[in-house]
């Protein structure tokens, strides 16, 4: 499998963190994104640093942007996912 790399949008310190899928900011919590549509809102990832991480498997970041709000937010995404949404995504850098 080849390195994950950083792609898209990835100034993540401007952004809230999300737990998961769910929409972070007040008054939208759109509550994840459904099997089909994860790659339409899918707008970045920033990979780790030190990939793969030995904490929790992290593997970097993945930066979506809700289709409620429009805004931007991010979640920690393990090595296994960050490796399957590459594969599938079309959007994905190969």
């Amino acid at each position: 499998m080849p390195e994950l790399r950083s792609w898209g949008f990835d100034q993540i310190e401007t952004i809230p963190h999300s737990d998961a899928w769910t929409c972070p900011y007040p008054n939208c919590g759109k509550d994840g994104m459904g099997d089909a549509d994860w790659e339409e809102y899918l707008v970045g990832f920033r990979a780790s640093d030190n990939q793969p991480s030995d904490y929790n498997d992290r593997a970097g970041e993945l930066i979506l942007e809700c289709p409620n709000c429009l805004r931007r937010y991010w979640f920690h995404t393990t090595l296994s996912l960050a490796q399957d949404m590459s594969m599938l995504s079309s959007k994905w850098p190969k």
